[in-house]
């Protein structure tokens, strides 16, 4: 944590930019005022959270430029960040997962997944469709491994998607392709729940997958229409669904069950989903808002307006 009040702070250790910018950031203890300024050319970049309060979304860049930007976030308290960094690493390139020492980014349209040292903005690894890689949506890292879902809808794809990539962080390598079934699955949310299995949601056929880490072995239960993303919070798992009516899901880990859905107004054709250790955030790019989730209680906290520039992807 950095605290200061008033001047202006200029960072040009790549240690200090490191530490601003570690991913997941930990919740509490921070706090910005006056005005902060980043000087320099620095490869680095990463969700920043206000302390829970406020949580900035990300868009789906238009076109399909081959290097466009990877992540543009802002961040204010009484003051304000913000930074946007052009990487190239594939065409649409996906949301990054940390490793703890690098960022891996599915290229959603190129079928790549560029390995990237935030310290340098350099690229020290490139998986490609040879690697099994088609039209990468998502990734999860389980503490060593990154998995990677094959959502196949992309506009290089090579077939139907139905496989989940795993990489072993600590060689950069690839370990092996599991398949999910056959068909067209189109799996795109991936996530970690520390119980030992991997959860994949089947876009394409209402089906949630978990995969066991010790073995690779799949298992499947329904879920709810053109299921989307997904997040681990303390063992339940909340489910998006791209589509109308109840657009959020909760699994109960010790009962093995779904709750019923969450229904609202403004929740309905919701893709991103991300929680901070504290609440949930989901993006509904039908209403135009960011939604902020007890899920505890499962109930909504707030409406967050992002009709400007709208259309919101991801958060």
């Amino acid at each position: 944590n950095i605290n200061f009040s008033g001047g202006t702070i200029s960072l040009t250790s790549a240690n200090v930019i490191a530490a601003l910018t570690y991913t997941p950031l930990p919740t509490g203890g921070g706090s910005v005022s006056g005005n902060l300024s980043i000087t320099g050319t620095f490869g680095v970049t990463a969700d920043i959270s206000e302390k829970g309060r406020k949580l900035q979304t990300k868009y789906r860049t238009s076109g399909r430029a081959s290097s466009v930007p990877l992540l543009a976030t802002t961040f204010g308290l009484d003051s304000t960040f913000s930074t946007s960094i052009s990487i190239g690493a594939g065409k649409s390139p996906q949301r990054p997962v940390y490793d703890g020492r690098y960022l891996w980014v599915p290229g959603f349209d190129d079928n790549t997944l560029t390995v990237i040292d935030p310290m340098t903005g350099g690229t020290v690894a490139t998986f490609t469709s040879a690697n099994g890689l088609n039209s990468p949506h998502s990734a999860a890292f389980d503490g060593r491994y990154m998995w990677v879902s094959n959502n196949g809808i992309g506009v290089a794809s090579t077939g139907n998607g139905n496989t989940v990539t795993k990489f072993d962080t600590t060689n950069l390598s690839w370990v092996a392709n599991i398949s999910l079934g056959s068909g067209a699955i189109a799996p795109a949310g991936l996530a970690y729940d520390q119980n030992g299995y991997i959860w994949v949601t089947g876009y394409s056929t209402s089906l949630l997958y978990f995969i066991k880490i010790s073995d690779s072995s799949v298992t499947s239960t329904a879920a709810g229409s053109s299921s989307y993303g997904i997040v681990s919070t303390n063992g339940n798992m909340f489910v998006t669904h791209n589509g109308s009516g109840a657009a959020l899901e909760k699994w109960t880990t010790s009962t093995q069950t779904f709750s019923a859905g969450l229904t609202d107004t403004d929740i309905s054709f919701c893709k991103g989903i991300t929680y901070d250790g504290m609440f949930i955030w989901v993006v509904s790019n039908a209403s135009n808002k960011l939604i902020k989730i007890n899920p505890g209680t499962f109930g909504i906290a707030a409406h967050i307006d992002v009709s400007s520039p709208g259309t919101p992807y991801d958060v």
